[in-house]
């Protein structure tokens, strides 16, 4: 009867230990995670003020303010990865070759390269890059990974934090074990130090020379059946062998359409000349001048522009003053910035030019008089 007792007691006391055990440990290591083999992520990016150790107001091309707001005009601000049998799909919104539109990158675990399709203005590409090797030796620096006390509930998985400190960045992490993503592509945000699937990822600041940083949080995890179309490119996109092949077509197109409108209705001598004079963009407590001017060839028009910007409230070493080459194509300014454009419009009213595909600075006419005042009272005449 004593053995029977003495088996009870072991079995209260192993019970016991494993309740607290589970307890103390969050349920972290005990549960049997979820694993998704297929489906979706939604990934949420914000930009976030920081303390900056290389740049202070004493040194700044434009306020925190409107440096933060060009970040976030700049920055996707959604990302989406399909996933399925080591294939991936990513898409977002950017503004990468200069033009803000849809990019959509396509990976298999399989291959060494991987597919990236982008917009421009008038071509849709996919282009095969090939990441460069990494390089290892014996001085290679190690990253290395803290965990830290503190957790977090996202999505209902409560999350433990942890510092990644790699050669160039260092961040802050949010991961569950309680769940895996089977995405061998690494599209999927994931650390080879973590071991569960990361929800949230933040760049510490101070630890590279920006004046914010980003945030990148998982919005939903959608579990489905994929159609097999997703991981296919668009057939209407090109295959190119490079941007500046892209690049360079585009440039062709938009000449060419320059052309045939100027062909069927030509420029005015109004219009010719639409575009000259002295604009001013105010934003926040930065003030931006640009002065347009026709480089005539004695008294006849031609299509060549100086395109001069005054940043009248920079700060520091930052160049306050600078000169572009620009050109009317169609009834648009063209301003050079190689490897890509700016193109520019006016206004119904002809009073404020705007930038096309990214609206951000809007500069309104202002008189002579009133642009040498400013460019007299910054000290930049």
């Amino acid at each position: 009867m004593s053995r029977y007792i003495l088996a009870a007691i072991l079995i209260i006391i192993f019970l016991s230990s494993a309740v607290f055990f589970v307890t103390k440990t969050e349920v972290f290591s005990v549960m049997k995670p979820r694993i998704i083999r297929e489906g979706k992520i939604i990934y949420e990016q914000t930009v976030h003020p920081q303390t900056s150790k290389h740049f202070t107001e004493e040194d700044r091309l434009f306020s925190m303010e409107t440096q933060l707001e060009i970040a976030r005009a700049n920055i996707p601000e959604e990302k989406i990865v399909y996933f399925r049998s080591g294939q991936s799909r990513t898409e977002m919104l950017d503004n990468d070759y200069g033009y803000r539109s849809p990019a959509i990158t396509f990976r298999n675990y399989k291959a060494t390269s991987y597919l990236y399709c982008k917009s421009l203005q008038f071509v849709d590409f996919c282009e095969e890059i090939t990441p460069p090797a990494v390089l290892t030796d014996d001085k290679a620096f190690i990253p290395q990974v803290q965990e830290m006390d503190e957790t977090k509930n996202i999505l209902g998985y409560l999350c433990r934090r942890a510092k990644i400190t790699e050669e160039n960045q260092s961040y802050y992490v949010f991961y569950s074990d309680a769940i895996t993503i089977d995405d061998p592509t690494g599209a999927v945000l994931h650390s080879p130090l973590i071991s569960g699937f990361i929800l949230e990822l933040e760049e510490i600041p101070g630890t590279f020379g920006a004046d914010y940083f980003k945030r990148l949080r998982v919005n939903a995890i959608q579990e489905q059946s994929l159609e097999d179309s997703i991981f296919l490119a668009d057939q209407t996109y090109r295959k190119i062998e490079s941007i500046d092949r892209a690049r360079q077509e585009n440039l062709k197109q938009l000449n060419r359409q320059s052309e045939n409108e100027w062909l069927e209705n030509a420029l005015t001598i109004q219009e010719q000349k639409q575009f000259e004079g002295y604009w001013l963009s105010s934003r926040n407590q930065d003030l931006v001048l640009v002065e347009i001017r026709n480089i005539r060839a004695g008294s006849s028009w031609n299509n060549e522009f100086a395109f001069t910007t005054y940043y009248l409230t920079a700060k520091g070493s930052f160049k306050k003053k600078i000169k572009e080459k620009a050109a009317m194509k169609g009834r648009k300014l063209f301003v050079e910035e190689k490897p890509n454009y700016r193109l520019y419009a006016l206004d119904e009213k002809k009073q404020t030019i705007i930038q096309e595909n990214f609206p951000f600075f809007n500069y309104s006419v202002v008189t002579e008089v009133q642009a040498r005042q400013l460019i007299e009272q910054y000290h930049l005449d």
